[in-house]
């Protein structure tokens, strides 16, 4: 009897292994010989590109990977002191790390020796420093972002880039007004950047 038990346990013990080296065997076989190519992940640009050399670079890489695009224009501290207090009560806060997250940024200094002036030339004119311009997309229109530094206040506009207010300037109310001027951008609401500055 207990030789027949183990007859029994040897021929399933078999048949399973026979099943595995099967399942085995197909898995092999049928498993496709090169492995799947896979899509590269899409390069970020991170910082602040800066000057003409970093307006091209931005501007080859929105051709292939479309982003917004934000445009601060400042000066040095010696000249524009708005500038350096627009880094203390905004740009230096880590919060502000999460709201400029998805822009490829570029910052343009005519005081630096990198041919700024000659990329500041394609955007909207300038009507005081700092400056800080959107673009959605490359090619789309590029619009201010209205700070007013010494009353540490920013345009978030509503309905239409004309009619909105005037918020305390912190990274939220920022986020508020990178994304209402989207929207409106989006929605083919420009406006004409040298009305919108006055």
């Amino acid at each position: 009897m207990a030789s027949r038990r183990t007859v029994v346990l040897i021929a399933a013990l078999a048949g399973l292994v026979a099943l595995l080296i099967g399942a085995a065997g197909w898995w092999w076989f049928s498993a496709p010989d090169e492995p799947v190519a896979t899509a590269p992940a899409p390069v970020k640009l991170t910082g602040w590109q800066s000057g003409e050399l970093g307006y091209q670079k931005v501007q080859q890489h929105l051709k292939s990977h479309p982003s917004p695009v934000l445009y601060l224009i400042e000066r040095n501290p010696g000249h524009c002191w708005r500038c350096k207090q627009l880094h203390d009560i905004l740009f230096n806060h880590p919060e502000m790390q999460n709201e400029l997250a998805p822009f490829v940024k570029v910052v343009l200094n005519p005081d630096q020796n990198n041919q700024s002036e000659s990329a500041i030339r394609k955007l909207p004119p300038i009507i005081s420093y700092p400056a800080l311009y959107l673009q959605n997309a490359v090619g789309g229109p590029v619009i201010p972002l209205r700070i007013v530094v010494d009353a540490k206040q920013i345009w978030v506009p509503r309905d239409a880039y004309t009619k909105g207010n005037f918020m305390p300037l912190s990274a939220a109310s920022l986020g508020m007004a990178i994304e209402n001027s989207s929207k409106l951008l989006a929605e083919g609401k420009a406006p004409d950047p040298a009305k919108s500055q006055q």
